[in-house]
């Protein structure tokens, strides 16, 4: 074989090489493309979701204010009816005894 024939085989060789990789590489950029989109997108969903749940969070600690506020109004009020009722009933016995009394 002749020089000229195994320099220009080589150099085919080399260019082919080089246009695999380089193939490769224009493949390897566009995943990685494809792949930064696929970031920024989850990104911004990611943001989204802490947005919503810091909102809810917010929610959640208001609600559970409010709750409580009311509860214990409930029981306030509760306990001044039990004692309504206790007077009311003290009440009845001594008009039961009154009566029982004149009677």
């Amino acid at each position: 074989m002749s020089s000229y024939n195994r320099y220009f085989n080589q150099a085919q060789v080399e260019s082919d090489q080089k246009d695999l990789i380089i193939s490769q590489l224009k493949a390897d950029i566009f995943e990685l493309r494809q792949g930064e989109k696929d970031f920024l997108s989850l990104n911004e969903e990611l943001r989204s979701l802490e947005e919503r749940y810091n909102l809810l969070q917010d929610e959640k600690l208001r609600l559970d204010t409010d709750f409580k506020v009311k509860n214990d109004q409930n029981i306030k009020t509760i306990a001044n009816l039990k004692t309504d009722i206790d007077t009311l009933k003290a009440t009845i016995i001594d008009k039961r005894n009154d009566c029982l009394l004149y009677t």
